[in-house]
């Protein structure tokens, strides 16, 4: 416990301290400095007062015992590697005033089964999310390896808003079955798909571009055999299909259909 009348916790003040399993911060805190919490592999929970305005990059990374977190409503961005390797943090609620999430924030947090994103959050960073089921409206690009490795995601909304998916983006997602891509949608990344267990893949008339190995499968990995797309259905307006794009599926057969445009007569 911290007394009343601290302001701040500054830069690495607790980083390390592997016997510490939980602290109660008090209201008077207004800032959490960077690595501030960084490697504290037994800390189980904190409570964060809603006094606290600012917390710095890698305040929680390698808090590998952290399973939840409520961070304080005054909260209005969530710095590079906050929670990066936060390995057993479960669930997260995200102040509805964030509009920036860094890069790798939430990169290796593999137990994470719940995760809200503010409709005021417009790009999801390189390396940012290590799970997560719904993305609000508003986002217009997925960043580089967003979703990369995200081991217990099955299906995943993504809004009309979203306009790229980006390189490696939910590369090895392994047991992700189904996706709905939106209307507006215009480019996909190298290898944002691959090593999935997607079964179909229907892109929208606004789709210009599929990048090299964008889903290509057949990959192996514990109870999940990827490369399984047995129909592809391309919009009318692709222009460009990368190398190997649809390479290795273990599939017998592939329905592959290319829409045309309907012409009024």
């Amino acid at each position: 416990t911290l007394p009343d009348g601290i302001t701040s916790i500054g830069y690495a003040s607790f980083a390390n301290t592997n016997n510490l399993e939980s602290i109660n911060i008090p209201d008077s805190i207004e800032s959490i400095g960077y690595g501030a919490f960084d490697g504290c592999k037994n800390l189980v929970s904190i409570n964060i007062p809603s006094s606290v305005t600012s917390i710095g990059r890698t305040a929680f990374q390698y808090a590998t015992s952290l399973e939840s977190v409520t961070l304080p409503s005054g909260l209005t961005e969530i710095g590079d590697y906050m929670f990066n390797h936060a390995e057993s943090l479960k669930s997260l609620v995200i102040p509805d005033g964030v509009t920036s999430i860094g890069r790798t924030a939430f990169q290796g947090t593999t137990s994470l089964e719940s995760i809200n994103i503010p409709s005021g959050v417009t790009s999801i960073q390189d390396y940012t999310f290590s799970g997560a089921e719904t993305l609000p409206d508003g986002i217009t690009s997925i960043g580089y390896a967003s979703f990369a490795n995200t081991n217990n995601l099955e299906s995943i909304n993504i809004p009309d808003s979203i306009e790229s998916i980006g390189d490696f983006a939910f590369r090895n997602a392994y047991a992700l079955t189904s996706i709905e891509f939106p209307e507006g949608l215009q480019t996909i990344g190298n290898s944002a798909f691959e090593a999935t267990s997607l079964g179909s893949v229907e892109l929208p008339d606004s789709v210009i571009s599929i990048g090299s190995y964008a889903f290509g499968q057949a990959y192996a990995y514990n109870d999940y055999l990827t490369g399984r797309i047995d129909t592809i259905i391309l919009g009318e307006n692709i222009q460009e299909i990368g190398d190997t794009a649809f390479s290795r599926n273990t599939a017998t057969s592939i329905v592959l259909i290319v829409r045309k445009a309907t012409k009024n007569v």
